[in-house]
């Protein structure tokens, strides 16, 4: 069993790829063969190792045949870097300034492990099976992964991909979180378990990426005090799925309607949102509404009692408009203006119109509320 390891190996005090870029001047293709211009093969003590074709004692078709590869903090000016017959690779910070395939051709493939790489052209993962592929803060402008079979897991986190494609494969889990996909395409997978956050990807799907893909700038570090909020939203849900799929809750309905609720407030962290569940009980609450709705119409009556709000006198149509009304005659017509029954036999005049519409639209709006909360409550 043979064993490639090359370059400056730092353990756990190492320094990842978005720091030591900045610190070598590397911030654009360009400027990453001026660098390899400027410094292969003189022997100074860099934060990179150069390595070309000569060095990797590659073949004519840009192959490698150790066993294991193990590189980090390696910049590899190859045009293609073949690792088709290697069983084990690891490969950390390291720069490719051509396509990188990682391919099979042996049956006892463990482990393919990217952290904190850059591929400048193309990253191509093909015929691997019952691999493990882990994929940590990788850049690359197109990444193709096809005809896995039984891959043991694909983890992808933190990457940046102009063009990902996922093909025709099977694997028992397919991981992937904060990543960003300018252009996704999964076809004709086999998936046991997936974890995939519809966010990664903000283009509509069959649009070109950017041609401007600059793989050297890293996406910002995650606050993961943010994201444990966003995680307890997606484990509150979870939860909530596992008691009705496994449990006998859907019998009490009141206590379906409370799991529920308590999910959607525990998803809303901003105050508006949790303001609007609260009032509207997260549209399953339907007594919370109609408590909204008795309120809306005792101070929308209340109004209607002000000087400023004029009517038509109650069985006298014909009289002069009179200011304000009695409280009977108010609440009576603030509950047909809110119900939008409309009689006719009270008109108002003035301010009062404006208010009469106003609570006709509330009414609408939380009367729509009620009739969706009434059937998810009951019959969803």
């Amino acid at each position: 069993m043979s064993t490639l390891k090359l370059g400056k190996h730092k353990g756990p005090s190492r320094k990842y790829l978005q720091d030591l870029l900045p610190l070598a001047g590397i911030t654009s293709q360009k400027r990453l063969g001026d660098y390899i211009a400027e410094h292969y093969a003189k022997g100074e003590d860099l934060g990179f190792s150069i390595v070309r074709e000569k060095d990797l004692r590659t073949d004519s078709e840009g192959r490698i045949y150790d066993d294991e590869l193990d590189f980090e903090n390696v910049i590899v000016d190859v045009p293609l870097l073949n690792l088709q017959n290697s069983r084990k690779i690891r490969l950390i910070n390291c720069l490719f300034t051509g396509d990188l395939w990682i391919g099979q051709k042996r049956d006892d493939f463990e482990l393919a492990y990217l952290d904190h790489c850059i591929v400048v052209k193309k990253l191509l993962i093909v015929s691997l099976k019952q691999a493990k592929i882990d994929m940590l803060r990788v850049n690359a402008p197109e990444v193709h992964i096809n005809l896995l079979n039984q891959a043991k897991h694909v983890s992808i986190t933190e990457c940046h991909f102009g063009d990902f494609c996922f093909q025709k494969s099977t694997a028992d889990e397919l991981f992937t979180y904060l990543n960003r996909f300018e252009q996704l395409e999964i076809t004709d997978c086999d998936l046991k378990k997936i974890t995939f956050d519809h966010r990664q990807f903000p283009r509509l799907l069959g649009k070109k990426p950017p041609k401007n893909f600059n793989g050297f700038e890293f996406p910002p570090r995650v606050d993961w005090g943010d994201q444990a909020e966003i995680d307890s939203s997606a484990r509150a849900a979870s939860t909530v799925s596992f008691i009705i799929k496994n449990s006998h809750i859907n019998l009490d309905r009141d206590a379906l309607a409370n799991a529920k609720y308590r999910a959607a407030m525990a998803s809303k962290k901003d105050v508006r949102g949790r303001l609007l569940n609260r009032l509207f009980g997260a549209f399953i609450m339907p007594k919370r509404i109609l408590v909204l709705a008795f309120v809306s119409i005792i101070v929308f009556a209340l109004l209607y009692t002000f000087p400023c709000c004029r009517f038509n006198p109650p069985l006298a149509p014909s009289q002069p408009p009179q200011e304000g009304l009695g409280l009977l005659d108010s609440v009576y017509f603030s509950g047909v203006t809110f119900l939008t029954i409309g009689y006719g036999d009270i008109a108002p005049f003035g301010l009062a119109r404006f208010l009469a519409l106003l609570e006709g639209i509330v009414g609408v709006t939380l009367m729509s509320s009620f009739v969706v909360a009434l059937t998810r409550k009951y019959v969803d």
